[in-house]
């Protein structure tokens, strides 16, 4: 399956993200530690607002899971 939205770390990693954001959507995040693997259900914590696209769930989500992502998907 391709994925819907791809970024590059300036280390050279990559997050594939699948699927398409919705206001209603969860983010199943996948993560280097599979222990910190989950689903991200109240959007952006910034804004208390629904994520507009993938850059900014990154950008959003990164801190959150220390392990780093690798993955994303829209449920």
């Amino acid at each position: 399956m391709k994925p819907d939205f791809t970024m590059t770390k300036a280390n050279g990693d990559t997050i594939e993200c699948y699927g398409v954001l919705e206001e209603t959507s969860n983010i199943h995040v996948v993560c280097v530690d599979e222990c910190d693997d989950g689903i991200w259900a109240i959007g952006n914590p910034v804004t208390g607002q629904p994520f507009n696209n993938w850059a900014e769930v990154i950008y959003c989500l990164h801190s959150y899971y220390p392990s780093g992502i690798l993955e994303l998907g829209a449920v």
